[in-house]
C-alpha cells in the first residue's frame, strides 16, 4: 500500500526540498502542514496551522491519511529564546500526540549536528557522543526535540528516528547565501579570523533529502537489524569532489629489497588512478569504535538496537569536510570576489573573542544587537567534522551531490534568484 506523506515545516528550506523529493520519485500523496504557504503544486496538499495546536495538527494527519510524518519545522537559530522553546520542544511533544492519536506508524525528525556542539572541537565523531551542556537555545532545544522523539520510538506502535545533517547549503538557502553576498559587496573577505587550520562539514542540501527519503523508507517497528557480518567489509571512498585516491597497501608498494610480483601493474594502476582497483578490505575494529562488538555489546546491554533505523539518531554529512575559510572563499569567489591572499588580514582567534565580546556588548547597550559575537567565533575556528558510518551501514545512506558541485548550483540558483528579483522590482 502506497504511503501517504505529511512534511510539517515543508514550506522551509529543508522541508520544501524534502518535498520536491517526495515528488520527484513519483509520491502521489504529499502533504505540507506550516504557518506559511511557500510550496504551490497541484500535486500537494497545503494544511496551515501551527504546530502547537495538536487540533490541527490531528484534523491534518486525518484528513491526508498520513502514514509518514517528516518534521522539518524549526525556528531560525537566531530566533528569541521563547520562539525556539515553543516550537522545537513543546511543538516537537505536540506532534508526539497527534502521532500517536492517529496511529501514524512512522516519524522522521529532523535534529542538528549542532546537538553535540558548546564551542568544543568535533572530531570524527560518532553518536556516542554525549550531549554537552549547551549554552545556545537552539542546540540545547534541539536536543530536547531530539530526546523527545527517540523516547516516544515503539509507543502505541510509532517507529521514531532523528537525522543530524551538518552545515546544510543550497538553492532557497536565505541564511547564508545574504550573508555570504554582503561579505562580497563590503569586501569583508578580506577579515579571516584564526588559522583556518579547522575542518567543517558543508553538506549540500539533496544530500539530506536523500537520507531522510531513506529513513522513512527503512524506519519501522518491526524492522530486522542489518547483520553484523555486514559491518566486516570497509565501505568505498567518497569521491564526489576529490575524485578516487588509491588508499596505499603493502601490495601497492613496489619499491624495496624484494619489489612485489605484480609492481609494475600496481604502478600502472596507480598511474591511471582506477577505482575499480581499490580493494575493500576487512575493517579492522578496536574496542573503541562505535560499530566494534564491544560498543553494539554495551548498547545492546542498554536496550536499544543500534544496527537499526528505529529508535536511533544519525549524523548526515557530505563526507567531505573543508577548511572552513576555504569553503567561504570558494562561494565569495564564484560570487564575483577578486580575492587576493597577500592582502588578506589574520586575525587570531584569542583577539577575535575579544572583539566579538565587545561587539555583543555594544549591540546589547544600544538594543542593535549583532552577529559578531564570541560564539560565532569559536563556530568559525573549532574543529567540527562527523563520522557517518552508520548513515551508510545502516540507512544505506550516500551523498549524491559533492561540495564543489554543491556551491556551483547554489550560487547560480542566488544569482539567477536575485536577477530575478531586480526584474520584478523594475517592473
Amino acid at each position: 500500500m502506497p504511503e501517504s506523506y505529511l512534511v510539517i515545516g515543508g514550506s522551509g528550506f529543508l522541508g520544501s526540498h524534502i518535498v520536491d523529493g517526495l515528488l520527484n520519485r513519483g509520491e502521489s500523496s504529499v502533504a505540507v502542514f506550516d504557518i506559511v504557504q511557500r510550496v504551490f503544486d497541484d500535486r500537494i496538499t497545503f494544511f496551515n496551522g501551527d504546530i502547537c495546536n495538536e487540533k490541527q495538527l490531528s484534523d491534518a494527519i486525518s484528513r491526508c491519511q498520513a502514514s509518514v510524518i517528516i518534521h522539518t519545522a524549526t525556528p531560525s537559530p537566531e530566533a528569541p529564546k521563547e520562539i525556539l522553546e515553543r516550537v522545537n520542544v513543546q511543538g516537537t511533544q505536540t506532534i508526539i500526540a497527534a502521532c500517536i492519536a492517529n496511529s501514524v506508524p512512522k516519524l522522521v525528525f529532523t535534529s542538528s549536528a549542532g546537538v553535540v556542539f558548546n564551542r568544543n572541537n568535533i572530531v570524527d565523531a560518532d553518536e556516542r557522543l554525549p550531549f554537552p551542556q549547551s549554552e545556545e537555545a537552539y542546540n540545547k532545544t534541539k536536543q530536547m526535540a531530539e530526546d523527545i522523539v527517540l523516547a516516544a520510538n515503539g509507543k502505541d506502535g510509532l517507529a521514531t528516528c532523528a537525522l543530524r545533517p551538518a552545515g546544510i547549503f543550497g538553492p532557497r538557502d536565505r541564511l547564508m547565501m545574504p550573508s555570504a553576498a554582503q561579505v562580497v559587496t563590503r569586501g569583508q573577505w578580506k577579515i579571516q579570523i584564526g588559522k583556518n587550520d579547522n575542518i567543517f562539514d558543508w553538506t549540500y542540501v539533496d544530500n539530506v533529502v536523500v537520507a531522510h527519503l531513506l529513513a522513512c523508507d527503512k524506519l519501522s517497528i518491526t524492522e530486522v537489524p542489518i547483520a553484523n557480518e555486514d559491518l566486516g567489509v570497509a565501505l568505498p571512498q567518497i569521491t564526489l569532489t576529490t575524485g578516487f585516491r588509491r588508499i596505499p597497501t603493502s601490495a601497492a608498494k613496489p619499491l624495496g629489497p624484494s619489489p612485489h610480483p605484480d609492481a609494475e601493474e600496481l604502478a600502472e594502476q596507480e598511474a591511471y588512478r582506477d577505482p575499480s582497483t581499490q580493494q575493500l578490505r576487512p575493517v579492522l575494529r578496536t574496542k573503541f569504535d562505535a560499530l566494534s562488538p564491544t560498543s553494539l555489546a554495551i548498547d545492546y546491554d542498554e536496550g536499544k538496537l543500534p544496527l537499526t533505523v528505529a529508535g536511533n539518531a544519525f549524523f548526515i554529512t557530505g563526507g567531505e569536510p573543508v577548511y572552513q575559510w576555504d569553503f567561504f572563499r570558494a562561494i565569495w569567489t564564484a560570487l564575483g570576489a577578486d580575492i587576493n591572499m597577500k592582502k588578506m588580514w589574520h586575525i587570531p582567534k584569542s583577539l577575535g573573542g575579544i572583539l566579538a565580546s565587545f561587539a555583543e556588548t555594544y549591540g546589547w547597550l544600544t538594543g542593535k544587537g549583532t552577529n559578531f559575537t564570541p560564539y560565532r567565533v569559536h563556530y568559525l575556528t573549532a574543529q567540527r567534522w562527523h563520522n557517518i558510518e552508520k548513515s551508510r551501514r545502516v540507512l544505506g545512506y550516500e551523498p549524491v551531490v559533492g561540495v564543489e558541485e554543491g556551491i556551483k548550483r547554489t550560487v547560480a540558483w542566488w544569482l539567477a534568484d536575485q536577477a530575478e528579483g531586480v526584474v520584478s522590482e523594475k517592473k
